[in-house]
């Protein structure tokens, strides 16, 4: 490539990208993030040749294109492989090598349906996580604390999150990067001038990863009822989404989960009122009876969150009369201290005025 480019080369997206290998049969799908200059980490591992032109953040975010090889297991040989003509139109003859029929294209489209079935996935090096923390009220200033978690035994790489404000500010998505094993944490005003209460947030990271945050904290309910979401062992060696549902309230207040795919899951919990400390209930997505999580200490959480990904799952909650049947509960003392995580190296704070 003649002359030089004066600066690292931008992202851009990378669609649907076939490899065809000995090292990559058997259909695999490998969700990890990926764009053009993956093509070239690549090369630089198979040459030894350094690109100068990747940027230190798009080398901790896009993958190297590796992770889509088995290079212990390969498969040779040919695969039979499907007709190329369409059905009823005749293909190209040798050696005169034309088309001997006519076109046979379709009077009506339509737009493809998508295959079923499913297909084995190759491991991914990140865990992304996010959660309503809490909320502070202060006049008529109100704020909303978010964190955001890459953890797991197997991250290994950053994750890149998109904080998509859908109602009540009119801001551009605001991003974040949280290094492989760290947690960051940052704040949206929704007080006077931006929903007055109301909030209505999208957060979207890697592998399909999806929160949604709506609520209406000018309320005692909506600002004490919350959920924190992790991931520990299902009770039966499998990996879980877990949430703690928390009652600040006076009232018992019940939420409502229930499974939007993959699964038929609609369980309903009553969290008793506080007498001083917050009270919570732990709920999986894999509930087993007779199991218990593994549970790291709870902090404060969300008032309504709904989890999108291979475990999906809504968090919704309601004030209930205080004489509602109450589930058992695991009572947290002293929730209400200050809880903050370390921000990210490289991570701005910024306020959200």
């Amino acid at each position: 490539m003649p002359g030089a480019l004066p600066s690292p080369w931008s992202g851009a997206a990378l669609k649907k990208n076939d490899i065809v290998s000995p090292w990559t049969r058997g259909r695999w799908v490998d969700s990890e993030v990926f764009d053009h200059t993956s093509v070239l980490q690549f090369l630089e591992r198979w040459t030894g040749v350094p690109c100068s032109l990747i940027s230190p953040w798009r080398r901790r975010v896009c993958g190297d294109l590796t992770s889509a090889f088995d290079f212990d297991t390969p498969v040779y040989g040919l695969t039979a492989l499907p007709d190329p003509a369409p059905a009823g139109q005749t293909v190209a003859t040798c050696p005169v090598c034309r088309v001997t029929g006519g076109s046979n294209a379709p009077s009506a489209t339509s737009m493809p349906a998508q295959e079923a079935g499913t297909r084995p996935a190759r491991a991914l090096p990140y865990q992304p996580n996010v959660y309503l923390d809490h909320y502070t009220v202060s006049g008529s200033t109100s704020k909303a604390y978010f964190n955001f978690e890459n953890t797991g035994a197997q991250v290994s790489r950053a994750a890149h999150f998109s904080f998509y404000l859908n109602a009540y500010r009119r801001d551009p998505p605001w991003q974040y990067t949280v290094d492989a094993g760290g947690s960051t944490s940052d704040y949206f005003n929704i007080g006077s001038g931006f929903g007055s209460g109301k909030y209505d947030f999208t957060v979207i990271g890697p592998n399909r990863f999806l929160r949604q945050f709506k609520g209406n904290a000018s309320t005692a309910t909506g600002r004490g009822a919350r959920v924190r979401s992790y991931f520990a062992d299902g009770g039966h060696g499998a990996l879980a989404i877990w949430f703690d549902l928390y009652n600040d309230n006076d009232a018992a207040v019940t939420f409502t989960l229930k499974s939007d795919q993959y699964r038929s899951i609609q369980e309903t919990v009553t969290v008793p009122p506080t007498a001083g400390a917050a009270t919570t209930s732990t709920r999986s997505s894999t509930p087993t009876p007779g199991t218990t999580s593994p549970s790291p200490s709870p902090s404060p959480s969300p008032s309504a969150t709904t989890a999108r990904g291979p475990s999906v799952l809504s968090a919704t909650s309601k004030q209930v009369p205080p004489a509602s049947p109450v589930e058992p509960i695991r009572r947290v003392p002293g929730q209400h201290s200050s809880y903050r995580r370390a921000p990210c190296p490289g991570l701005t704070k910024t306020s959200k005025r």
